[in-house]
Formats: C-alpha cells, structure tokens, sequence
C-alpha cells in the first residue's frame, strides 16, 4: 500500500482509489480502484447484495464497476458490517426492510433509542447474560505499523470468522488543528485509517474500546478525523479487489 501512496500506482497503472479489507489473519484483500468515463452496467449494493461480502473471493482478482457516488457510500447501506446488529443482513428481515432506511444515520438512531431505553441489555438480562459492549473506532496508524496493529487485533479483540476491519489508505494529513494534535512528526507520516466496529461484543462496558484505544497510542497513533467526500454522479469507477498471500 506504501508503494501504491508514492507513486500513484499499481504494475504500472495509476490508482486513484485504494484500500484494505481484513477479515481474518487468514484472509485479507488489497481493493485498488481506477477512474473511468467510460460506459458500462454498474453494481447496486443498497438493494440485497451486500459489499463486504462481495470483496470475498477465493483466488485471483475479482473485478467490480461502481458509479463514484455508490463507490464512497459502498459501506453505508449495512454500515460496514453492523447492521447484521439489527437483522438486516437475514434476507427474509432485508425484503421487508425499507430501501430508505438500509443507511448507517438510520441505525444510529436505533443505537440511540437502545442506548436511551437499555433495550439490548435489558434482553441479556432477562436471558441470564451480561450486558455486551459496544465498539466502533477509527483510528490512524502509521502504515508501517498497520500490520503489527492488525495482528495485535485479531489476537485480542474478540471477534467472529465473518468480522471485517477495513483499513483505508490515507495520505498525510493537517492534523494541526485536532484539540489534542499529535507530535509534528507524525504529521507528516503516511497513516491508515482502520475502521472496527461491533454492538455486540460480550464485554465489560468499555473493556475493548479501552484496549484498543492503549494499543493505538503505544503505536504513535491516534483517533482518526472523517473527511468530507466530493464526488460526481455521472463518473463510475471499476475496483479491483486482489487477494494477497495468505499468512
């Protein structure tokens, strides 16, 4: 991915789009991305397929065709992975979910009501279990670190085969005006944005986020900042997604 940064592109082809997906310390994909006027049918993913699950693949690259407007939202329509929290990957409750609300704004206010009414934890402890945490984090890591951070995860975050952390590529960044800026040479390293998040992880309050948030400060990391996406609907783009050697 460093390689990719510094010279924009890939075998010889420029890149204009690039990230990550890990879904285990056995399978993992490089999704680079190339700019493209030219026409040609495009995939849906707000309707019943889902886009993490179609990154998976077993050999080879495995080619996709988005509008540019769907490619930056690929992840919002199940919210990376998290609305399977609320049934909405079960294809007998995604029929009859509504198409308008398959939108991470949406489920936040579910989380909101639950949080506000303890509707989840008042479910564990009917059924004799303890509440269960909950965990979204994006953070930056230096890329040189991104692996170390990786394997770190997925030996200490509790987590499922199906659990994907997508790590975006970024380029440096003025993170000058963060209230607690980090130290002036880290803004001028390469970072990766890792994204995780769970509603469901049967944790004490805050145990996970807290681990992960030591273990991104030990890297020099830190809390990553969402940056505004311009895009054009009339523009699509073709994403390769490529599965590198398995460790």
């Amino acid at each position: 991915m460093d390689r990719i940064i510094e010279t924009g592109g890939h075998d010889g082809a420029p890149i204009d789009y690039l990230d990550g997906v890990v879904f285990s310390a056995d399978e993992s994909y490089l999704c680079v991305g190339v700019q493209t006027v030219d026409p040609g049918p495009v995939s849906d993913y707000t309707g019943q397929q889902i886009y993490y699950r179609s990154i998976q693949h077993d050999d080879g690259e495995k080619h996709d065709r988005l509008t540019i407007h769907d490619y930056l939202w690929r992840w919002d329509t199940d919210w990376f992975w998290c609305s399977r929290a609320f049934g909405a990957q079960d294809p007998r409750i995604r029929r009859l979910w509504p198409r308008r609300y398959r939108r991470s704004s949406f489920y936040w206010k579910l989380i909101g009501y639950d949080q506000r009414f303890n509707i989840a934890d008042r479910i564990e402890k009917r059924n004799g279990r303890p509440p269960r945490e909950r965990v979204v984090q994006d953070v930056e890591v230096p890329i040189e670190r991104c692996a170390e951070f990786l394997g770190w995860f997925l030996d200490n975050v509790p987590d499922r085969a199906d659990l994907a952390v997508p790590a975006a590529a970024a380029r440096r960044r003025r993170l000058a005006a963060l209230p607690d800026p980090p130290a002036p040479h880290l803004r001028q390293r390469r970072l990766l944005v890792v994204g995780a998040g769970r509603s469901d992880w049967p944790s004490e309050e805050g145990h996970t986020n807290k681990l992960i948030e030591r273990k991104v400060s030990e890297l020099d990391g830190h809390k990553s900042l969402y940056s505004d996406a311009y895009y054009s609907p009339t523009s699509s783009t073709s994403s390769t997604a490529v599965k590198p050697t398995r460790r």
